[in-house]
This record gives structure tokens, C-alpha cells and sequence, in this order.
């Protein structure tokens, strides 16, 4: 494991112990598995996922009684991760890779990764799954 996923995963822990969200763990770790492929830039899952968590503490220190898993649900639906898609082309054509259904193990070799302008999944996908995942 690397020093940048030894600290998101301290960094996640630390953030969801004080929003009271240890649960959230298992998804968010899942996810960002998946999302390891993207380039290591300054909008990286890691640090996306690290700053929402950091806005859900400043928001929860403002009015302790916000909805979290709502509020979580539409930030992550606008996280720069879910622009990218992840494929194989195969003989039979190009294969997308839904990064909240397909297995993380879908997404650690023979794949190619594009950028678009629009979320994959759509984002009411991607909060759907929120809502179901991060309560």
C-alpha cells in the first residue's frame, strides 16, 4: 500500500469518526479502489473524497442537525472522478466499467481510461447509490 493510501485511509477514518460515520468506510474505500486508475492530479478521488468529508465537518459544525447522507449523496454525485470512464475493447466492442457495480478487481488491469465532460453513471445514479450506501 502507498504512502497516499495509507493517508487517505487515515484521513477517511479520522473525518468519518467525527461525523460519526465509521460505517461509510467500507463504501468509500470501495470506491476509491476503483478509482486508482484515475491520474494522480490535484483532483484525484483521494483528495475529492477527503475535502467533501472536510466540507460535511464544517457543515455539521454550522447546524448539527444538517442531513448528512443527503448532503453527502449531491457532493459526491459532482465529484470530478465519475467524468472518467474506464473500458475494454474487446472483439466485440468497447466494454464500460461502472465503478458502482463492476468489481474492483474489473479495474486493476487491461483497461483504458478517457475523459468526458458528463458523469458516469448519471448523477442520480450516483446518489441513489449514495442514499443506499452512506446513511
Amino acid at each position: 500500500m502507498t504512502d497516499t493510501c495509507n493517508n487517505f485511509e487515515q484521513s477517511l477514518i479520522l473525518l468519518l469518526t467525527k461525523l460519526h460515520k465509521k460505517d461509510w468506510a467500507t463504501p468509500i474505500k470501495g470506491l476509491e479502489e476503483k478509482f486508482r486508475q484515475i491520474p494522480d492530479t490535484e483532483n484525484s478521488f483521494c483528495i475529492e473524497m477527503i475535502n467533501l468529508l472536510h466540507q460535511l465537518c464544517e457543515a455539521r459544525e454550522v447546524d448539527s442537525d444538517i442531513p448528512l447522507a443527503q448532503l453527502a449523496a449531491i457532493r459526491l454525485a459532482s465529484l470530478d472522478c465519475w467524468t472518467y470512464r474506464f473500458f475494454r475493447d474487446a472483439t466485440d466492442g468497447r466494454h464500460y466499467l461502472d465503478p458502482l457495480t463492476a468489481s474492483s478487481s474489473d479495474f486493476s488491469h487491461g483497461i483504458a481510461i478517457t475523459q468526458s465532460s458528463t458523469a458516469y453513471p448519471a448523477t442520480d445514479i450516483i446518489k441513489r447509490w449514495a442514499r443506499e450506501h452512506l446513511r
